[in-house]
């Protein structure tokens, strides 16, 4: 990958000069990148540039030298980092946009995997919300 992070691609965003261009932030970039604890300072960092988010299951501790992305991109509920975490930061900046689950080497059929990660990802906004 070129640009690893979104604050890497914010640099390149203001370089560029153009009011039409967005980021977008993905979990398992950011987690590969050791931002682990700076997630709000990331989010603070690229604020109203951020357009779209990824979250998926993962692993607090990832092999960041591997092209293997097993251990960053699990099935959500999967792997020992909660993201409602990444949820609460998005929160707490009054972030509005769409989020996506990011999926990679699925085990379960398409349509139980989806149904399953949707409930809950539901599950955890209600958490997150209270």
């Amino acid at each position: 990958t070129a640009i690893e992070t979104a604050e890497e691609a914010l640099v390149y965003l203001k370089k560029s000069g153009r009011k039409n261009l967005t980021i977008s932030l993905h979990q398992c970039h950011e987690l590969r990148a050791g931002n682990i604890d700076r997630l709000d300072a990331v989010v603070k960092a690229i604020g109203p540039h951020l357009d779209l988010v990824t979250i998926c299951g993962s692993d607090r501790k990832t092999n960041d030298n591997s092209t293997d992305w097993s251990d960053a991109i699990k099935p959500l509920g999967e792997g020992d980092f909660d993201p409602k975490i990444l949820l609460r930061v998005l929160r707490d900046n009054h972030f509005k946009g769409p989020i996506i689950l990011h999926t990679f080497g699925l085990m379960k059929k398409p349509d139980s995997h989806y149904r399953s990660s949707f409930e809950l990802y539901q599950k955890m906004v209600a958490e997150v919300e209270k």
